[in-house]
């Protein structure tokens, strides 16, 4: 996967990301008769996307699962992104075939709770968007992988600028 996914950093479309994670599912279903308890998959395509897009950039580094305070209590987002020693972006990764309203929600409460001013977040999802969400902020960006043909970089370029 990582010869894949490193070697496309630049055109692999959404859509590809999502394919992969989801036939990647339905493959261990044939094999092993159940898809339960196979968690962390999306999380880990996602997380080694975003390694292969800021190897060359010192000046990012990515914390997977740091529990964050917060000003009520604590979060555990699935990737911070630090440029250089300042909290730069928050990512949140979903992979279950639909999220819903209640879900995006809950997820962007928790990260507005540890979010310092002035830094972005994304939630990607490995589903469709099939529904008008008011989830999106000029800080705050819903990315649906499955049926999206942009590219995931164009994606991730043009809400944060890595520079």
């Amino acid at each position: 996967m990582d010869t894949l996914i490193e070697s496309q950093i630049n055109s692999l479309s959404c859509h590809g990301l999502a394919t992969l994670y989801h036939e990647f599912l339905d493959e261990h279903l044939v094999r092993s008769g159940t898809a339960e308890n196979l968690t962390g998959l999306s999380e880990f395509l996602v997380i080694r996307y975003f390694t292969f897009l800021l190897k060359d950039n010192p000046i990012y580094r990515l914390d997977v699962n740091q529990t964050i305070k917060g000003k009520e209590g604590k979060n555990k987002p699935d990737i911070v992104i630090y440029k250089r020693d300042d909290m730069f972006a928050i990512i949140s990764i979903k992979g279950s075939k639909s999220v819903s309203q209640a879900v995006l929600k809950q997820d962007l409460s928790r990260i507005d709770n540890i979010r310092p001013e002035g830094v972005k977040s994304m939630l990607i999802s490995m589903s469709s968007n099939h529904s008008k969400t008011p989830f999106n902020r000029y800080d705050h960006k819903l990315l649906y992988l499955k049926d999206n043909s942009s590219t995931l970089k164009g994606e991730i370029d043009g809400f944060f600028s890595f520079n």
